[in-house]
């Protein structure tokens, strides 16, 4: 057994061996990834332009563009257009989300009727460094709870185009719903004959409201990611998920809230942005290290989306305040990153052999190790808070079945 230990140690030594010249996090990012307010961010990956857009909460929704998902700068885009349409409240509006149709780009948002409820919107336009054209109706609204906090999802099986939002009962005192219907095939209008499905239920009142959800597919699952409580302090992210793209949505997981001693706070509202197989969430949250945050609000916030038993994990649960490896785009190369093939890797994480205080690895100090699929599947973690990090605790969560399912892994740093 000793023998057999003293070898699985040696192995993964050497693995460390191959990258111990490479300089640490030499493409990193630390949040927040805007210096400025940036509140309900609505990013996308664009294939065609190989750009991230994202708009925000504020003035008429300028679009910024990146080429990494961390440095943003403005373009000439406006999702809200100068004359906004004649049965929109004026300067009610807020929570933009984008996407592109075929060769349209389309922005949905918030927009308070004339009736002063909230209402869904919807612009577009070819070219994002425009002025968007604006629906001269809502796409859709339900007076007098009304509907905020859209986001747009794709079926993967038929292309049809989905509608999900909230219903604002907590407005009313009622109970929160998140509602979700399908599109035209331009996704400028509700699909004729289409009717709302009511997907997930909320509280009435700020504590335990739900809004500001995010919908996409993975393997044979659907997830919803929604936010919980009051947005100015007590908001959290969590997800559910369903086998079924109209539920019901279970499991309801914590998956993101900020901590009382931590940088940020008040987690949430954010766009899951998918490139390259991998998933990456953009949020909101406060920043207490910024004296000006009273004035500036929430800003922008990047972390990766890894994934566990089909399960999606965000940094340790709460914002991440140590650098992190910056996303990859098509035809890009991450010095953090490096794919290595294992063989033959299943003995090393046989609990009977790692139960020994010889079972440890050196790890530079700050920094993590993951093992995980092309897919993103986390197949085991390490992160280093000292010198010396035990692989025991990773047997004893089953690694071993896991791991002997490798056969191309992502070794990070």
């Amino acid at each position: 057994m000793f023998f057999q230990t003293t070898v699985a140690s040696l192995r993964l030594l050497f693995l460390m061996s191959l990258f111990g010249s490479v300089s640490a996090f030499s493409q990193t990012y630390t949040n927040p990834i805007t210096p400025y307010g940036c509140a309900d961010p609505g990013a996308f990956y664009d294939s065609a332009t190989q750009k991230f857009y994202m708009a925000c909460t504020g003035g008429r929704f300028r679009i910024k563009s990146s080429n990494n998902l961390v440095n943003w700068k403005q373009t000439n885009g406006y999702l809200l257009p100068a004359a906004p349409a004649t049965w929109a409240y004026p300067g009610r509006n807020w929570a933009p989300h984008l996407t592109r149709i075929g060769n349209t780009y389309l922005g949905y948002f918030v927009q308070n009727n004339s009736r002063g409820n909230g209402a869904i919107a919807v612009s577009w336009s070819n070219d994002i460094n425009s002025d968007f054209i604006m629906r001269n109706a809502p796409v859709t609204e339900q007076d007098p709870l009304g509907v905020i906090d859209p986001s747009f999802f794709v079926e993967p099986s038929n292309g049809k185009p989905y509608l999900v939002y909230k219903v604002d009962g907590n407005s009313r005192r009622q109970n929160t719903q998140i509602k979700i219907q399908e599109l035209g095939p331009g996704g400028q209008a509700l699909a004729p004959g289409s009717s709302p499905i009511l997907i997930k239920t909320g509280g009435s009142k700020m504590a335990n409201l739900i809004e500001g959800q995010d919908l996409i597919k993975r393997g044979q699952y659907y997830y919803l990611f929604y936010s919980y409580g009051d947005y100015t302090r007590s908001y959290r992210m969590y997800v559910a998920r369903a086998d079924n793209l109209f539920g019901p949505y279970t499991g309801d997981r914590l998956i993101l809230s900020g901590t009382s001693n931590g940088q940020f706070y008040a987690p949430g509202h954010g766009t899951v942005v998918r490139v390259l197989g991998k998933d990456y969430f953009v949020y909101h949250a406060y920043d207490r290290a910024d004296p000006n945050t009273a004035t500036i609000g929430r800003k922008a916030m990047l972390d990766r989306i890894y994934w566990n038993n089909d399960w999606p994990i965000i940094s340790n649960g709460s914002p991440s305040e140590t650098p992190q490896s910056l996303p990859i785009l098509p035809g890009q190369k991450n010095e953090n990153e490096f794919k290595v093939t294992i063989s033959q890797f299943s003995d090393l994480f046989d609990p009977l052999y790692l139960s020994r205080a010889s079972d440890y690895l050196y790890a530079p100090e700050d920094s993590h190790i993951t093992f995980e699929d092309n897919q993103g599947n986390i197949l085991l973690r390490v992160q280093n808070h000292g010198y010396i990090t035990d692989f025991s605790q990773a047997a004893n969560n089953n690694a071993r079945a896991l791991i002997s399912t490798v056969v191309t892994s992502s070794l990070l740093f």
